[in-house]
């Protein structure tokens, strides 16, 4: 009898899981370059994992599989020297791909006329659950969007005072700083949602029991006020950088970008954005008529 030892996508030897693993460590380091191997003997499906793998990024228009076969050379810089043309000729071809479908006037009106609904928000934050290692952190991010309306680079800007008083209380009614808000100016910052309150309560549950970002002091739930109020694994915040001339005030901060995509990759959301976001806040204040609310929410400050 003889068998086939051409690789696979159909999971013939249970590899499944290990597929899965690899999927995960990429979808959840978009921000930093990661090297995984996969090692086994000769013919234990390697490269079946691999087509697996590959399979689990058909459709998603933001990842290229590049496939090279080392085998075929002998010395190092040969095969480095290919290595490199390969991905350099297979990326000129996926943009040349992208470019002939790209229509930035239709993509542009489907993204801001993009306004959803609550069962579509509820259903995207059980995927996010369902995919995130870092759930009541990713989770609470994704509700903060559509709950006050600030911008990306506003939330990574956030400390936790701006949404805890003292005595550990939410602030319903904050107020977006100076050196929080994009326009410099201040306006009013409202934090009403019951959702994100349950998400960040359990978010800054588990920030205390990680140690980070906390003080000695009882006050603001024994977390340190001046901190950030959405930190990293290590307990870093989102890195915000300057970019322009000087003394234009221009702030870039990519990773929380970065960190969005991921969400709405997640979340399985098309024609999503922050600035969506955004707009699905403005339309249900105004169909409240809460005229006041949309303005502030729009960065126009006024009182609701």
């Amino acid at each position: 009898m003889f068998l086939n030892d051409q690789e696979t996508a159909t999971d013939l030897l249970y590899y499944e899981a290990i597929a899965k693993t690899v999927v995960r460590l990429i979808r959840e380091t978009p921000t930093v370059p990661v090297t995984i191997g996969v090692h086994g003997d000769w013919g234990a499906g390697k490269s079946s994992v691999l087509k697996m793998t590959e399979a689990a990024f058909a459709g998603d228009d933001r990842v290229l599989c590049l496939w090279f076969n080392g085998w075929t050379f002998e010395g190092f810089e040969d095969a480095k020297t290919v290595v490199i043309e390969t991905i350099v000729d297979e990326l000129r071809r996926a943009i040349l791909i992208a470019l002939e479908s790209f229509d930035p006037t239709l993509s542009c009106k489907s993204r801001e006329a993009c306004i959803l609904s609550n069962e579509e928000i509820a259903q995207a934050v059980l995927r996010i659950k369902g995919r995130s290692n870092r759930p009541w952190h990713d989770i609470a991010l994704f509700y903060v969007l559509f709950a006050t309306g600030a911008r990306p680079l506003e939330i990574a800007r956030l400390e936790v005072r701006d949404y805890l008083d003292a005595d550990g209380h939410v602030r319903r009614e904050s107020q977006m700083r100076v050196e929080v808000a994009i326009t410099r100016k201040p306006r009013s910052l409202y934090f009403t949602s019951t959702r994100l309150d349950e998400v960040l309560t359990l978010y800054l549950q588990e920030r205390r029991a990680l140690n980070l970002g906390v003080h000695t002091a009882t006050t603001y739930r024994g977390l340190d006020p001046d901190s950030r109020l959405f930190l990293s694994a290590t307990g870093e915040g989102f890195k915000v950088t300057p970019y322009g001339k000087a003394g234009q005030m221009r702030f870039l901060c990519r990773p929380i970008l970065e960190t969005y995509d991921k969400l709405f990759r997640y979340a399985e959301i098309k024609d999503v954005s922050a600035r969506s976001a955004r707009r699905t806040v403005v339309s249900r204040l105004y169909e409240r008529g809460a005229l006041g609310w949309c303005m502030t929410v729009s960065g126009q400050q006024t009182h609701p």
